[in-house]
């Protein structure tokens, strides 16, 4: 067999493989739904029974005298809850360990860097080896160190 016969047959192949998987993926696109009665009726009735059991679930706290405002607080306290760092609680041992035990609690290379972190040692390990602009890669390692003496000079006259 030769180059030719070999790229005629894998057209030939390649053609009827997607013939046949077009005319399958037609069918379920141009069948029609299920658009009965039945099928409309039971939807609304699951959305009812969800709706009712959500209502039921929810207790209702008096937080505040003002009703509106006590309708809001109930709808987010339900959301509240207490977010982890790294898989885990941080504690007071944490901070004291100063750069080397907050990169530790992040699952970070304490001795990854030695001195002040440049851009890409900042960036998500997902995005290493992205391009960082110039001014993205200037602000993230700007010493602010004078800013913040500044403010703190500003605010405590």
């Amino acid at each position: 067999m030769n180059k030719l016969e070999f790229v005629k047959l894998i057209r030939e192949t390649v053609s009827k493989e997607v013939r046949k998987t077009l005319k399958k993926e037609l069918r379920e696109i141009l069948s029609p739904p299920d658009n009965s009665v039945d099928t409309f009726n039971e939807g609304i009735q699951q959305s009812m029974q969800m709706h009712h059991q959500a209502e039921q679930t929810v207790p209702k706290e008096k937080y505040s005298k003002d009703v509106t405002l006590n309708e809001i607080l109930n709808e987010t306290a339900g959301q509240m809850e207490e977010y982890k760092t790294a898989g885990r609680q941080m504690n007071a041992s944490d901070a004291l360990g100063g750069r080397t035990g907050m990169a530790a609690a992040m699952g970070m290379n304490p001795q990854q860097s030695q001195g002040p972190l440049n851009a890409q040692e900042m960036v998500p390990s997902d995005r290493r080896g992205v391009q960082i602009p110039d001014a993205v890669s200037n602000a993230l390692t700007k010493d602010y160190r004078g800013l913040m003496k500044a403010i703190n000079k500003k605010n405590n006259k």
